[in-house]
């Protein structure tokens, strides 16, 4: 951090005697200044002050295990019961945050440098980057940005259409140009064929670094281009005009920033039937915006009419943010409604959903998924503490029966 040379550094990283260490330095105040991970969100201060949580929206912040805890409902508790402050930054905030802003939870301070300007070329869909590409070399360094490192992760057979699949049923990647290899055992090969047709011939629909690295080279013949990911990061990259293809979240830095950005894979990222894809989308390409000079050209693989372009054509994240807000609340989604997932034993959630039916009506939605054996319950903020109390009841009960227990999470980063 500029500026700040002295602080703790609480994270994965550290050893165990090392953290140790910490812990207990931390806990008798030896350590104005810490800097940590998800973990560090329950340390132990004498006297804390202020919390500063970045990029709050990201998954790293949700616990993969029991409770199932996430840093930002845990450092506003943390805040309510011990009455510090916190402070919220990030480029794009997440649904959640932005519901609490708008309620008055939260003041939202906009910050004073711009990166995008009034001058800013924002291309879309049906256009292709290499405008962008092109305008950007004649001042400095392009970045393009993509969703995976291989040649290209998913491709069909052109014969039949089917997926590429393994023997042991994995899916087929292309590791490198004519390198086969399967994402689940250890087969690879350099000549495939499809388990259907039998048919040689194949058709990539998801290029990765390697295959948009082979197109713009042939694009652009004399210009320097380098892969970076992140089992082969580039350690430092010059401000000569070249062009960077990078995977999200390794993307070198260059002094002055990027002089054009070029986001792909769009579509296909938003299109993810996972219920974060368009806010997570929105935060990982609003962060990139903010690594390349004000008033640069940006190109972005969706078209115009998304929320999320007109974001940056308008230079106003907050107009996605309220139009998929006022989606999320037409049809009861989290964060205009809490979703609890209950996974166990089918029998016992069939049992558990007429129980949910009979105590609590019509304040809550229970849906069974067969396909990942498990119980969605859908409520109204105002219900969601009642069941939730009821809930932990059931566990107790559960456990004193020696009955194995439900996995419940609430609101869940992946749904």
């Amino acid at each position: 951090m500029r500026g700040i040379t002295e602080f703790a550094e609480y994270d994965g990283s550290v050893k165990p005697t090392e953290r140790r260490r910490l812990f207990l330095e931390i806990l008798q105040g030896s350590h104005r200044l810490v800097i940590g991970s998800r973990s560090a969100a329950l340390l132990t201060f004498p006297n804390l002050d202020h919390i500063v949580v970045v990029n709050e929206a990201s998954e790293h912040y949700f616990d993969k295990r029991a409770p199932y805890w996430n840093v930002r409902d845990v450092v506003m508790l943390r805040a309510d019961l011990s009455h510090i402050d916190i402070t919220f930054v990030g480029a794009a905030p997440s649904l959640e945050l932005w519901r609490l802003i708008e309620k008055g939870w939260f003041q939202l301070v906009r910050s004073k440098v711009r990166i995008l300007t009034k001058s800013s070329k924002i291309r879309t869909l049906p256009e292709t980057y290499h405008s962008t590409i092109r305008e950007g070399l004649k001042k400095g360094v392009v970045l393009v940005s993509v969703a995976t490192k291989n040649y290209a992760s998913t491709f069909i057979c052109r014969k039949c259409k089917s997926v590429a699949r393994c023997h042991c049923g994995g899916r087929i990647i292309i590791a490198q140009k004519e390198k086969y290899a399967c994402n689940m055992c250890d087969v690879t090969t350099s000549q495939w064929r499809c388990l259907e047709c039998d048919s040689r011939e194949s058709m990539a629909f998801r290029g990765g670094a390697e295959r948009i690295y082979e197109e713009i080279g042939k694009a652009f013949p004399r210009i320097p281009i380098k892969v970076n990911t992140a089992d082969k990061p580039i350690d430092s990259i010059s401000s000569e005009p070249s062009i960077v293809v990078s995977t999200y979240g390794v993307e070198p830095i260059v002094n002055g920033g990027y002089s054009a950005l070029v986001l792909l894979d769009g579509e296909e990222l938003i299109s993810r039937p996972f219920i974060r894809a368009e806010e997570e989308l929105r935060q990982r390409w609003f962060n990139l915006a903010g690594l390349v000079s004000p008033g640069s050209p940006i190109y972005l693989s969706i078209a115009s009419q998304q929320h999320i372009a007109q974001s940056f054509i308008s230079n106003r994240v907050n107009r996605s943010l309220e139009a998929e807000l006022i989606e999320r609340k037409e049809v009861a989604l989290p964060p205009e409604a809490r979703l609890i997932r209950i996974s166990g034993d089918a029998r016992a959630l069939v049992s558990l959903r007429q129980k949910i039916s009979l105590q609590f009506g019509d304040q809550v939605e229970a849906l069974y998924s067969q396909q990942s054996n498990c119980l969605i319950i859908k409520c109204e903020h105002e219900s969601a503490s009642a069941f939730l109390k009821a809930l932990r009841a059931l566990q107790k009960a559960r456990s004193l029966s020696k009955k194995e227990l439900f996995k419940i999470e609430v609101d869940p980063y992946f749904i």
